[in-house]
This record gives structure tokens, sequence and C-alpha cells, in this order.
């Protein structure tokens, strides 16, 4: 809907291989939490998420220095809020103290939100899986999904699009590792068809990316299968 504004109209410039690697990292680290959540060794899931954290580190790492190497290819909108002087560049000070209220917010929000999710299932009578895997992520990434329409809309598709395959990385690692180490990590059927079909998806996205540079009505159809058929499971199955 927003190709009339676009400059590239409804093709895409895409960082094929930044994608390529975001993909394929979460592919390997998704297919690693599914295997460990299949076994019950405590040590094992300790192992697993020392492991995640390590490869997420090296993951951060080799990001930075490739952006430092071929330099920000897109600008950033707007000034920053902690900033006075929004023509000025904003200074060290502000910038961290905008990143620890930001993070403190969204603990802050996330403590609530999993609060509520709780009460609700109770009250619905509904197992709280069910609404963990199906409200859950909705709630959660459709700010983060925003932001990438909003950057499509400016043309700005590397942003856009880095965005998700970056925070597919995150979560395929952080929270998996958290959940390794403090929790019994072991994957109930919903959670597993869940987890096959992200595995489904993004494989898809990589034979999209590597082969056609484009995300076509197929493919498009194929991703809405696996969300229907996974919603379809969760509520069947739970």
């Amino acid at each position: 809907m927003f190709y009339r504004v676009r400059r590239n109209g409804t093709g895409l410039r895409l960082d094929r291989q930044a994608m390529s690697r975001d993909l394929l990292v979460f592919l390997g680290t998704l297919s690693i939490a599914i295997v460990i959540g299949n076994v019950r060794s405590r040590p094992l899931h300790v192992i697993g998420a020392v492991l995640l954290v390590a490869v997420y580190g090296a993951y951060l790492a080799t990001t930075i220095a490739r952006a430092r190497r071929h330099g920000g290819e897109e600008e950033l909108p707007g000034p920053l809020y902690f900033s006075l002087d929004k023509d000025a560049a904003p200074r060290a000070y502000q910038i961290i103290a905008q990143t620890i209220a930001g993070v403190a917010l969204l603990v802050g929000g996330a403590e609530l939100f999993v609060t509520v999710i709780e009460r609700l299932a109770h009250a619905l009578g509904v197992n709280p899986l069910v609404l963990t895997l199906l409200v859950a992520p909705l709630a959660t990434e459709l700010p983060e999904k925003i932001n990438s329409v909003l950057w499509i809309r400016q043309g700005k598709d590397t942003l856009a699009l880095g965005n998700i395959t970056g925070a597919m990385v995150f979560q395929s690692m952080l929270p998996v590792a958290v959940g390794m180490a403090f929790t019994d990590w072991h994957l109930t059927a919903p959670a597993r068809f869940a987890a096959f079909a992200a595995l489904g998806g993004a494989i898809l996205a990589v034979i999209a990316v590597r082969r056609t540079g484009r995300f076509s009505g197929p493919f498009i159809g194929c991703w809405a299968g696996l969300y229907a058929g996974t919603v379809a499971s969760i509520i069947v199955l739970t």
C-alpha cells in the first residue's frame, strides 16, 4: 500500500548477506533449543544456555564489526528524546540515559503483561500456554513490526528487514538461554509444533532471500498457512 510513496515502488533493497546470516543463525540456534528441549538433562540445559549466550556475543561482535567496515547506509529518523537541543548531535550521557530508561520501561511493561496474561488465563479457564503462544508474541512483536512498516514506507528496507531478522536471532538465543538455565525446559506438544513452524518459516525466508531477493505471493501464502496451522494446532493440542 506504500508503493506510491516509495522510490523503489514494490521492489525491496535487501542486504542478502546479512539477512541470510541472521536466518541461518536463527535456524541453528532454534534447532539446538528444540533438541535440548526433548532431553531431560540439567547439565545439558546449562551447557546449552552458556553456548547460546556465547554465540550471541559472537554474533553481536561480528555484526558491529561488519557495520563499522561498511558504514551506515541509512540514517535513523527523528531526534533523541532525551536531547534538549533537537538540532544538535546527542551527547553520550543522553544516549545512555535514554537507553537505560527504554530498557526499564521494557522490563516493567513485560512484567505487567505477563501478570495480566496469567490472570486472564485463569479468568477464562484456559491453559496459560494458549495465551502465551498466541497473544504474547503478537503483543510483544507489534511495536517492533510497526517500526518496520514505517521504515518500509520511507524506503529504508535494510533497517526494516534487519529489525525483523535481528529480533529473530535475539529471541532464539537469550530468552531461550534463560529458559534453559532457570526452568525445566521440557517442550510440550504445542510448543514443539510452534517451534517447527518457525523453522519452516525461516527456511522459506532463506530460499526467498537467496533465490529471488523478494517475498512473492506464494511465500507469503506459505507463511500465512504456517501461522494458521500453528494457531489451530495449539488450540487443539491444549
